[in-house]
């Protein structure tokens, strides 16, 4: 073996390893002169081949997804170790007995039924002969004065001259008024009557509305629902104009008095039928 302590390292030029293979084959460092059997040169050693590089790690396969786990459905209650009692029986409630049958109230009373509405006459008749068939009834008109009353006063002018007419039955008979309502030797009232026709005289300086309240304030006669001019049994009201018949149901007393309008009045029985008047031919 050779003492490669004592090879000194080279100047500059060969390399090591070179300068030490070249002087072991001359002579060994620090022997004999006498040289030896040539010390066989051993072999170099096998170049040990490159290892091969690993090959990469195969990737981890991906796990399958697993499908989320559905609820577990809700355990059904324990039952309970002790069952429940039964409920008690409830029991029969009494019968009720019905109540006892209402005593039917009696209805309230009613009026008699009321007369059928009145119709024209299909002629016509004039105004002047109603004193012909008109049966007198009241007494005349008595009063002497000249005080106002309900709002009727002596005439002092005529400017104004409108007519109208009450006509009033019982049973069927139409009564006459009394002459000269409203007329008396000292005054002659914005409103009066010449004879038993009915027919009244609106006779004022200024034009005027006067109701058939005021008429019979005049003359001196109750009026109302009830009642009217001291007949017996409940009157029934109608107004005529231009020959239409309609049935009054309001108060009496707030009916005007405008110019050839007719009020009937009747009570009892009613007329078949009323005359039909013809103003125009009347002269009114």
């Amino acid at each position: 073996m050779y003492r490669r302590k004592h090879c000194k390292k080279p100047a500059k030029v060969l390399p090591v390893a070179a300068l030490c293979v070249a002087l072991s084959m001359l002579t060994a460092c620090g022997g004999g002169s006498d040289a030896g059997p040539p010390l066989s040169r051993p072999d170099p050693p096998a170049p040990t081949p490159d290892p091969k590089p690993a090959p990469p790690p195969a990737p981890d396969p991906k796990p399958d997804p697993k499908p989320d786990p559905k609820p577990d459905p809700k355990p059904d209650p324990e039952p309970d170790p002790k069952p429940a009692p039964p409920p008690a029986p409830t029991p029969d409630p009494k019968p009720t007995p019905p109540p006892p049958t209402p005593t039917p109230v009696p209805p309230p009373p009613t009026d008699p039924a009321p007369p059928p509405d009145i119709v024209l006459a299909p002629g016509y008749t004039s105004i002047k002969d109603a004193v012909t068939f008109s049966t007198p009834y009241w007494p005349a008109w008595g009063y002497g004065g000249e005080a106002v009353i309900d709002g009727v006063r002596c005439a002092s002018a005529v400017k104004y001259h409108i007519h109208a007419l009450l006509s009033i039955y019982r049973d069927g008979a139409r009564l006459a008024l009394p002459e000269s309502i409203g007329r008396n030797t000292h005054c002659a009232y914005e409103m009066h009557t010449h004879d038993g026709s009915g027919v009244m005289h609106i006779e004022t300086d200024v034009p005027k509305t006067f109701t058939l309240g005021q008429f019979f304030a005049l003359w001196g006669q109750p009026l109302g629902a009830a009642a009217a001019a001291g007949l017996p049994g409940k009157p029934t009201y109608y107004v005529i104009d231009r020959e239409q018949v309609v049935r009054f149901t309001g108060d009496p007393a707030t009916i005007p008095l405008e110019a050839h309008r007719e009020v009937v009045i009747v009570t009892g029985t009613p007329p078949v039928q009323v005359p039909r008047y013809d103003w125009n031919a009347s002269g009114l």
